[in-house]
């Protein structure tokens, strides 16, 4: 049992009209389990208008701030006078009962992978928690808080912002012991008009920590010196690339689908492993690792734990896909990093790609990008700079969706133009056309340009023998 009705009445004030136990707390009847309290949150629907189908997929509890129509009064309804303001204290008290080592994560990318990766890290040491996919804002944190086990011994918590002065209100309802900034980059610019407010905001979460705690910083980003100057208190452990990382990876070793990966620090010199490619990856790793040392857990356990984790979909996942063309057959290998897109995050992937060897001798790297979005005025500038990436020598060719991708297909070398679109669904219908087999390919795009049609599609082209890197969340 998470919570009972009794409980949940004196934590929000209000009233449950029959008595009910829930074993976990959501607000989506899609992902609804059997014996799950279902919040009637209004986020983009109204909450209330979805209560009988959460009824009758197994909820044994219902928040609500009035009884909806049709709904009898008999329901194991709590009704309260405002559902958001009953979430947020449910996910306080969750935090406030609980006795784990409590972990926050912030970045302007890295969050959601250093976050499984502690996972995979500590989950035969210990019993840990996780916020679920990238439930990291106002409504995602007090869910993922009030989901917590009471025997929780670690707990890992994403806190994403798209505004000023969103992540530290969020810092301190998860009050966390140890908080990591994995990198400040130029997403959300939009919003911030510079790295500096960005690279403030994040440093932000150090605010909330509590007594003692700890921060875990990359070192490898300038921009958030001045702003944790504003923390000299906190007690700080950096890592990075930098040789002025307290944690230093010092060197990367790259084989067909992993990495071995050297570390250098003041406590121990040593390697690991992950089945993955990518210098991100690496990085995320490497605070990992501090994050785990820093908790108490066994290092050497965690490393081991490590070599499971994989990226997982949207993010980096890589299949392997049977495909047949004309009279030519081979594998094409998929890198789907289709989830969200930034200068960062799409040089990054560049040098995934750039790393990666085709299936086949005559295959072709080939990259897919759609727009970086939420950049502001330098958008157009920082799309034309994407031709600059050193890993794009390494690349056969580019394939353009967007209006301010435009920006780089019109600077690209004749050779490296692949198809210029405006939309996903106007690429689906060349599709065909610019890939063959042999090839691997790699997508990349902002959420709303819909990049993951295109990574649908390429999937149906023929059999996924093999998924090279999975992982859900």
């Amino acid at each position: 049992m998470l919570w009972n009705s009794k409980e949940l009445e004196v934590i929000t004030g209000g009233h449950s009209i029959k008595p009910f136990t829930v074993n976990g707390v959501s607000i989506d009847t899609r992902t609804l389990q059997p014996n799950d309290l279902f919040v009637a949150l209004t986020v983009k629907r109204d909450g209330h208008d979805f209560v009988l189908e959460a009824l009758k997929k197994g909820a044994s509890g219902v928040l609500v701030s009035k009884i909806p129509e049709g709904i009898s009064s008999e329901c194991p309804l709590l009704l309260v006078n405002e559902v958001k303001r009953a979430l947020d204290l449910i996910g306080v008290a969750g935090r406030t009962r609980s006795h784990a080592k409590i972990v926050a994560i912030t970045g302007s990318v890295g969050k959601t992978s250093t976050k499984e990766m502690l996972k995979k890290s500590l989950s035969k040491q210990c019993m840990v928690h996780v916020s679920k996919k990238s439930y990291n804002n106002q409504w995602g944190v007090p869910l993922s808080l009030a989901n917590m086990p009471e025997n929780t011994e670690v707990a890992v918590f994403e806190i994403g912002m798209n505004s000023p002065g969103e992540i530290l209100p969020l810092a301190r309802m998860i009050r966390p012991h140890l908080a990591i900034i994995t990198s400040v980059t130029t997403a959300h610019l939009e919003s911030f008009g510079s790295v500096k407010e960005i690279a403030k905001e994040k440093a932000s979460i150090l605010e909330a920590l509590e007594e003692n705690g700890l921060g875990i910083v990359n070192r490898d980003f300038e921009s958030l010196d001045e702003a944790l100057s504003l923390y000299s208190s906190v007690k700080l452990i950096t890592f990075g690339k930098s040789v002025e990382a307290d944690w230093r990876l010092s060197n990367i070793k790259f084989f067909n689908t992993n990495m071995v990966c050297s570390l250098t620090s003041n406590i121990y010199d040593f390697d690991f492993g992950i089945n993955a490619l990518g210098e991100h990856h690496a990085i995320n790793a490497t605070a990992t690792l501090c994050a785990v040392h820093a908790i108490g857990a066994d290092l050497s356990g965690a490393i081991v734990g490590l070599k499971n984790w994989k990226p997982f979909k949207g993010r980096g996942e890589r299949s392997l896909i049977k495909w047949k063309l004309d009279r030519y057959q081979s594998d094409l290998e998929l890198i789907d990093e289709s989830y969200n897109a930034s200068p960062a995050s799409v040089e990054a992937s560049l040098h995934t790609l750039a790393i990666s060897k085709p299936p086949a001798i005559h295959g072709r790297r080939v990259a897919i990008l759609g727009d970086m979005l939420e950049l502001g005025q330098t958008e157009k500038s920082l799309h034309e700079e994407i031709v600059k990436y050193p890993s794009l020598n390494d690349i056969n060719i580019v394939h353009c969706v967007g209006e301010l991708m435009n920006s780089l297909f019109q600077n690209l070398p004749p050779g490296k133009r692949g198809l210029l679109t405006l939309t996903a669904e106007d690429f689906l219908a060349n599709l065909t056309g610019v890939l063959k087999p042999g090839d691997v390919v790699m997508v990349k795009g902002s959420l709303s340009m819909k990049m993951n049609l295109i990574v649908d599609a390429i999937k149906e082209l023929g059999q996924v023998v093999e998924l090279i890197d999975e992982e859900s969340v």
